[in-house]
């Protein structure tokens, strides 16, 4: 008789590719993980891994018997815990982990919204971490993602970043990225801790190396980093979901080269053993219905997981790489490429293309809602001088199935010019063949 266990450590061991990764999934030892799949591999009669120097690549029966085993596993495991916490006195009630300042502007206005008693903790992103891992929280909503044996992370929102300055600050006209960068280098920066994630990531992205700067306040609370800036004491970067218009008659802080912004992903993150909690998944799905961006508030072609995946597929079919850098996962297709940080856009095959696509890096680079961009003919999105040099390049791109490493100018919907620097742009074929029409990725821009 085949016990109930080798069946979870064969599916733990497929999806890591490594049993010592699946034995501390499974809060296992190595030798007893092994056993199992010895046992189940004598069992069916055939070896259900070819063992490699790195890793356990399945065989064909492998996957077979994933196939067919995977569905009816995670199906027992989510009614086990239905069962469990529908007798648990205390299943409406939520533990939260999160920052202040998100916890404030992100889950605060959800909370009227949703049928359940809720217990927040507030720290930064290891703190949250370690709250996770001891089983005081249910969930954490956190700024970084820690590969850690499990912990599951999915994509809540996303956040930009712009700088700030306080409304005094007198900034130049600059014509060079290298003035700008002397001039912001020469600024009193503010900062949420020593490590600088942010500022670096907007150095790197914008200026190619890392800052030479440091912080002359270390202040880890966004609010009162933005206080400060508002008294005078430096500069900082900070997340435009908190930089709401100013109701006061005085101005006490400004952008400063509000086009250059820099984006995080902000992720929830939850322990494996509970990602079939009932209660816990109708909390995040609660709370991600909240967010401003609705899923389902989107229509048109282009706003389904068909289509995104249609994008993600054809992309990797024609390039051989992966869009996204690692897999969607299945069902969240278009969630997870809508809020990408790189700009994806794209157009049918219309008589005059228009616009199916168009992710929210690339709406706030257009200066476009969704409903304006969709629909939008493919060729507003060039000025018209711009236009036969476009055209040349889709033609290329449609007779070579993609093209690489493409740089021109575009124009926003606002007059705003900027430089596409290194972008695909690849046809939408199918697994059949059917060309569904062409689309377009980049990260790196630059306004003109």
């Amino acid at each position: 008789m085949v016990d109930f266990e080798w069946y979870r450590s064969f599916i733990a061991i497929y999806k890591h590719n490594s049993v010592s990764e699946a034995a501390k999934t499974r809060i296992m030892t190595q030798p007893a993980m092994s056993q199992h799949l010895a046992s189940l591999e004598a069992r069916v009669g055939e070896q259900l891994f070819s063992r490699t120097s790195r890793k356990l690549v399945p065989t064909e029966r492998g996957k077979q018997l994933y196939s067919h085993l995977a569905p009816h596993i995670e199906a027992l495991e989510e009614k086990t815990m239905e069962l469990k916490h529908n007798l648990s006195p205390l299943m409406n009630t939520i533990k939260i982990g999160t920052m202040p300042e998100l916890f404030t502007e992100k889950v605060m206005a959800s909370l009227s919204q949703m049928e359940f008693h809720t217990v927040s903790y507030f720290g930064d992103a290891e703190q949250l971490l370690e709250l996770l891992k001891e089983d005081r929280v249910d969930i954490i909503l956190t700024s970084k993602k820690f590969v850690t044996p499990g912990i599951e992370y999915v994509r809540f929102m996303q956040e930009s970043f712009v700088v700030v300055a306080p409304y005094e600050t007198v900034v130049p006209d600059f014509t060079h990225l290298k003035d700008m960068e002397c001039w912001l280098s020469e600024q009193r920066w503010i900062s949420y801790g020593l490590e600088l994630p942010i500022i670096r990531k907007y150095w790197k992205e914008f200026f190619k190396k890392g800052p030479l700067i440091n912080p002359v306040h270390v202040i880890p609370s966004l609010p009162l980093i933005l206080r400060a800036i508002e008294e005078g004491a430096g500069i900082s970067l900070l997340p435009t979901y908190m930089l709401k218009n100013q109701k006061v008659k005085k101005p006490r802080w400004k952008f400063v080269f509000e086009h250059m912004t820099v984006h995080n992903d902000l992720l929830i993150g939850i322990k494996s053993k509970h990602k079939h909690v009932p209660v816990i998944n109708e909390f995040i799905k609660c709370l991600c219905e909240q967010n401003k961006h609705k899923i389902k508030e989107l229509t048109g072609i282009g706003a389904t997981n068909e289509y995104a995946q249609l994008i993600i597929d054809s992309y990797e079919r024609l390039t051989g790489k992966m869009l996204l850098g690692e897999k969607a996962m299945p069902g969240k297709e278009f969630d997870q490429l809508y809020h990408a940080g790189l700009v994806v856009l794209t157009h049918g095959r219309e008589a005059d293309p228009v616009l199916h696509f168009g992710n929210l890096a690339a709406q706030e680079l257009w200066e476009m809602d969704w409903s304006t961009f969709i629909g939008t003919p493919s060729r507003w999105t060039t000025e018209p001088v711009e236009r036969e040099e476009r055209e040349r390049f889709l033609s290329l791109a449609g007779d070579n199935g993609f093209i690489d490493n493409y740089t021109g100018i575009r124009i926003s919907s606002t007059g705003r010019r900027f430089y596409v620097i290194e972008a695909t742009v690849w046809n939408l074929i199918d697994e059949k063949g059917n060309n569904h029409g062409q689309a377009a990725a980049f990260r790196k821009y630059r306004y003109v």
